[in-house]
């Protein structure tokens, strides 16, 4: 079903619980299965029920802790940014393909402080936000890089996401909602960059994606804050 890139809160609302849900219904399920496995008697419980069990619970907590941080975490400003870059690394292994989780180089910890204290409590939610777009806009991943600062008066974070070998696959939805192109459907697949687009413009910055060569660039700025 086609929708419009301007959506309210209540759609947005419901895009995000159906995009939670979808994330979570994997590791669940394969848990619940888990279980069918053993039956009513426990001295079935293999090594293989065991690992099954024990894999899908964890994939599933790490899913839901970091999207709890991109989603709105309670307390806002009382999160550091360890946990974020803790947390992002957890996701990362939890939706892992076979080749494994994409090499990670995180931003300095003392930068992204700085920019903290100049944007506010909100911004753990918008560096998970934007990690997150990142991460997303090119399915196949085979490092990711992080990095932030200053740049002509003004304040950033970058998401650089390359491939080694072959063609980039880039996400064009997800491209063209954040461009806010008016062209794109918004769907539980794409809601999350609107989410990072509003979290964004509400806070007077900009979030953009630029395809090159090896991959994509995630964008967000500010202007400088005082």
């Amino acid at each position: 079903m086609k929708r419009n890139i301007m959506i309210d809160d209540l759609e947005l609302a419901q895009l995000l619980c159906t995009r939670l849900c979808h994330d979570l219904a994997g590791p669940i399920g394969a848990v619940s299965s888990g279980v069918e496995l053993m039956g009513e008697d426990p001295a079935l419980i293999d090594e293989e029920i065991l690992a099954l069990l024990s894999n899908s619970a964890l994939a599933g907590a790490r899913k839901l802790k970091f999207m709890r941080i991109a989603f709105g975490w309670p307390g806002g400003g009382d999160l550091a940014l360890e946990q974020v870059e803790n947390a992002f690394k957890d996701y990362l292994n939890a939706t892992a393909g076979p080749s494994g989780a994409p090499a990670l180089s995180w931003a300095d910890m003392e930068t992204l402080n700085a920019l903290g204290l100049s944007l506010g409590d909100n911004f753990a939610q918008v560096l998970a936000n934007v990690v997150l777009v990142g991460l997303e806009v090119q399915p196949r991943c085979d490092r990711l890089a992080i990095r932030a600062g200053r740049n002509e008066g003004g304040l950033f974070i970058e998401v650089v996401n390359k491939i080694l070998e072959g063609a980039p696959r880039i996400r064009e939805d997800i491209v063209g909602v954040v461009a806010e192109n008016g062209q794109n459907a918004i769907s539980p697949q794409t809601i999350q960059a609107h989410l990072g687009n509003r979290l964004l413009t509400a806070l007077g910055g900009k979030l953009s994606i630029r395809v090159v060569s090896d991959g994509t660039i995630t964008k967000a700025e500010w202007s400088q804050v005082s």
